[in-house]
């Protein structure tokens, strides 16, 4: 067996290194000069001429006897080839990312992102403008993407109006401030109108309302104390409080003096209600420490 010396690696240099990116470069060129002066087949005119008349692959498929996969496959070599605007009819109109953000009413960012997920017709310009061009498909498919589309009725006036992103709930369903507190009022009233039930009610609100059930007191006979009142002596919060009151497990009386700072007479609550909800409360709260320990 013949002995052959062991090739040490070429030690890559600077130098070696720049004419190696050099050479990758030359090849990458004239790479892509064959591709731009490589001649259209009878097939490639074929879809070209069906894809500038708006057809769909399918129809294309089905027109040469192919899969629309098949086509596809067939419209990326030509873009890659013959460049992005082969496949564009020579009438067709293109809209910046500003243009089209100005007529849809959007900012440039949505329009952007939405471009680059592909979910629209458009092309990247890339080292040109740095950004994308739509064409009039993609703005269609942009007037209709529920992101930007936001339309909606308002329910006190039917007015139609454009939604908020990232809005509260009101400003979603209502077209003025005016109509969000119309609205406010009219659920608020709604919940009120409905009686209160064992079964519409869970946890230690339940439990008082059953105690409330069995052992009412007589309301003309008690004391009439205000929501602070309320909340020193059963440690409950302005909120829970506020809820009972809307539930109507507790029973409710307008002062006869005393006003708030809308003009309405300030809640009382019966002193005699509040001590049995005042115990079913610690009692809920006496089991939630049992539990933690």
């Amino acid at each position: 067996m013949m002995y052959e010396p062991k090739r040490t690696p070429r030690r890559l240099t600077p130098e070696l290194a720049l004419r190696i990116a050099l050479v990758k470069e030359q090849r990458k060129r004239e790479r892509k000069h064959r591709q731009r002066t490589q001649p259209l087949t009878d097939r490639e005119r074929t879809v070209i001429a069906m894809v500038q008349s708006r057809c769909t692959y399918r129809e294309i498929g089905n027109a040469l006897g192919v899969t629309p996969s098949r086509v596809r496959l067939i419209a990326e070599r030509i873009r890659r080839n013959h460049g992005k605007g082969a496949l564009l009819a020579p009438d067709q109109q293109f809209w910046m990312l500003a243009e089209a953000a100005r007529d849809l009413g959007v900012s440039l960012d949505t329009i952007r992102r939405i471009c680059s997920r592909g979910d629209v017709s458009c092309f990247w310009r890339g080292a040109e403008g740095g950004q994308y061009l739509i064409t009039d498909d993609g703005m269609e498919q942009l007037r209709a993407e529920p992101s930007i589309a936001r339309k909606g009725t308002c329910v006190i006036c039917g007015a139609p109006f454009a939604k908020v992103s990232r809005s509260a709930w009101r400003r979603s369903t209502c077209a003025a401030p005016v109509c969000g507190k119309e609205w406010r009022r009219t659920t608020q009233q709604r919940t009120i109108a409905k009686a209160p039930t064992e079964e519409s009610l869970t946890g230690w609100t339940r439990a008082a309302f059953r105690a409330l059930q069995r052992h009412r007191p007589p309301i003309d006979r008690t004391e009439w104390v205000t929501r602070s009142e309320v909340i020193r002596r059963t440690g409950l919060s302005s909120m829970r409080v506020q809820w009972l009151r809307l539930r109507r497990v507790l029973t409710v009386r307008p002062h006869p003096t005393r006003k708030g700072r809308s003009g309405r007479p300030v809640a009382t609550f019966a002193a005699s209600e509040i001590a049995i909800v005042a115990k079913a409360y610690a009692a809920y709260q006496k089991r939630q420490t049992r539990g933690r320990s």
